[in-house]
């Protein structure tokens, strides 16, 4: 379930019309440039707040120190 709500978030997130103006106009430098800099957007953080409003875990807080369930 955690998979499919992180999916559906960063494909919010996502500039789409920018992408395609870019690849339609023959762009691929800075369309590149563009790509490569969402791979590091603050994807987690927006994640972590989503967690904290709905009053669960943030990632790995669930997942017990000692390594085991």
């Amino acid at each position: 379930m955690k998979a499919a709500f992180d999916r559906a978030l960063s494909a919010l997130l996502q500039p789409m019309e920018t992408e395609k103006t870019l690849q339609n106009d023959g762009n691929f430098t800075k369309l590149m440039v563009l790509q490569e800099e969402l791979k590091t957007a603050p994807f987690g953080e927006v994640w972590d707040e989503y967690c904290r409003v709905c009053g669960v875990p943030l990632d790995g807080a669930w997942f017990p120190p000692g390594g085991t369930i």
